[in-house]
């Protein structure tokens, strides 16, 4: 009988040739697309709905093709999924704007949000 050694399992591939699963975890890198509409619907500069504004909105449009990364993923009662998104070189978006938020499922739907 041979001698046959067991491959490692690799429980975290880095390779990037080993295809990740398409779904929104931690750690993912994803970049930024256009916006579905005139204005960004599913990614957001604060939690805070009430405190948007047409500028802010605005100044979201400046962020389009920039990379992220999920920092974390907010399971909200009506069922949505919010990833809190950093850009993937630790830099701030805009001056004030360190991170953004997007209804992951949705924002992917809409291409607002792309796999790497």
């Amino acid at each position: 009988m041979r001698n046959m050694k067991k491959e490692p399992i690799i429980y975290f591939p880095q390779d990037p040739e080993i295809p990740m699963k398409r779904e929104a975890q931690v750690g993912r890198l994803l970049r930024i697309g256009k916006p579905s509409k005139r204005y960004y619907e599913h990614i957001y500069h604060s939690m805070n709905h009430k405190a948007h504004r047409l500028q802010d909105l605005q100044r979201l449009l400046k962020v389009e093709g920039f990379t992220v990364r999920i920092i974390s993923i907010l399971r909200m009662r009506t069922g949505d999924k919010i990833a809190v998104l950093h850009r993937k070189d630790g830099k701030d978006f805009l001056t004030d704007i360190k991170k953004l938020f997007a209804n992951i499922d949705k924002a992917l739907d809409a291409n607002e949000l792309k796999f790497q």
